[in-house]
């Protein structure tokens, strides 16, 4: 279409309306439609000098585009949640907040956006898989697995130092915080104890090879405190390659969590006052914590929605009351057969045969 000559036409049909003359001669004898007319009739009385233009037809707004408004709030959630004790601060932290606020939520991919564009994201390195293949425990075993390992020592300012016994369950994904005096294998034994009664006993438990959790270096065939009592429990335990902390990755990258928004993130006067906050760190983190790897669910609404049984250990279960005498069950260790044949059983080296040896 000619515009110019479109444009006169328009012109030249209101001048003759201006002249008198009815609508529907104006609109016939100009090849028009009465829709077309009434159109630009309504344009023209508009008092828009430019009335007679053709209006483009692009949108005003780009209908994905995310308003500055929002984009403002999601920047102000974020810097919120960095200053709030305990908080995660990731996209899905984002869209909880939201939700409360009475917000439609955006998609993850959209506010992650929104924080790159607005560089207040910390982009982290992609984890690559270092050596062999490591057995697929779930698979092998079953869900209903935690990992377990200590983190210190810690320092309190004028309370000296400290270590934590911390628990993260595969299956439902509640974590319990156990901070003690000392990594001994009585300290490690409370603590998975009052683990249990707090987010269920397990089937299976991974740990790595720490000297409290498996018995003495003096006496090597001997099971220690912490074995005897998760046989006495029915509880088998899964030992980690010796040296390879990252098989225990979920619980790794939770001691992180740990150190980083708990332990750093504030001022202990005292030892008793961190278990206090301990505690609340804990369950704030199991109410509260969305977890990608059970599609944003927390833990809590996690455990509803499978329907999870958490078999919590009855609360007056004691060291006392267990009895440690050595009892039937299973511990498994995971070990690779190196080149030379060697494997370590807490501190013992025991040659494999030599059929096992792939490069020879």
């Amino acid at each position: 279409m000619n515009n110019a000559a479109e444009e006169e036409t328009r012109k030249l049909a209101i001048r003759m309306y201006v002249e008198g003359k009815a609508p529907i001669e104006i609109y016939t004898e100009l090849g028009r439609s009465k829709r077309w007319f009434f159109k630009w009739l309504e344009r023209y009385k508009s008092n828009d000098t430019q009335w007679y233009q053709t209006l483009s037809r692009a949108p005003k707004r780009v209908s994905n585009k995310t308003s500055e408004e929002v984009e403002a709030t999601v920047l102000q959630i974020r810097s919120t949640l960095e200053e709030t004790k305990y908080a995660q601060v990731g996209s899905l932290s984002i869209q909880w907040e939201m939700e409360k606020l009475g917000m439609a939520p955006l998609p993850a991919w959209t506010i992650d956006r929104i924080l790159k564009r607005y560089n207040v994201v910390r982009e982290k390195k992609r984890y690559k898989p270092v050596g062999k293949a490591y057995p697929d425990v779930k698979n092998i075993f079953s869900d209903s697995i935690q990992q377990a390992d200590l983190v210190g020592p810690r320092y309190i300012k004028n309370d000296g130092r400290f270590y934590s016994f911390n628990v993260f369950d595969l299956e439902t994904y509640l974590a319990a915080v156990n901070p003690c005096r000392t990594k001994g294998d009585e300290d490690v034994a409370r603590g998975l104890l009052r683990s249990w009664k707090t987010i269920g006993l397990p089937e299976y438990l991974q740990m790595d090879n720490e000297l409290s959790f498996r018995g003495s270096n003096r006496y090597p065939h001997s099971l220690g405190l912490v074995l005897r009592m998760c046989l006495k429990l029915g509880v088998q335990v899964i030992f980690i390659p010796v040296g390879e902390p990252w098989r225990n990755g979920i619980i790794e990258k939770f001691q992180d969590v740990f150190d980083k928004k708990f332990y750093r993130g504030q001022f202990f006067t005292s030892f008793k006052h961190l278990k206090q906050e301990a505690r609340k760190f804990e369950d704030f983190r199991n109410k509260n914590h969305r977890c990608t790897g059970i599609k944003g669910k927390t833990p809590m609404q996690h455990i509803q929605a499978e329907g999870i049984n958490t078999h919590k250990l009855d609360r007056s279960v004691s060291l006392k009351k267990i009895g440690l005498s050595l009892a039937d069950g299973y511990i498994h260790l995971v070990r690779f057969v190196r080149s030379n044949l060697n494997i370590d059983v807490f501190g013992e080296k025991f040659k494999m045969p030599e059929a096992l040896n792939t490069n020879t």
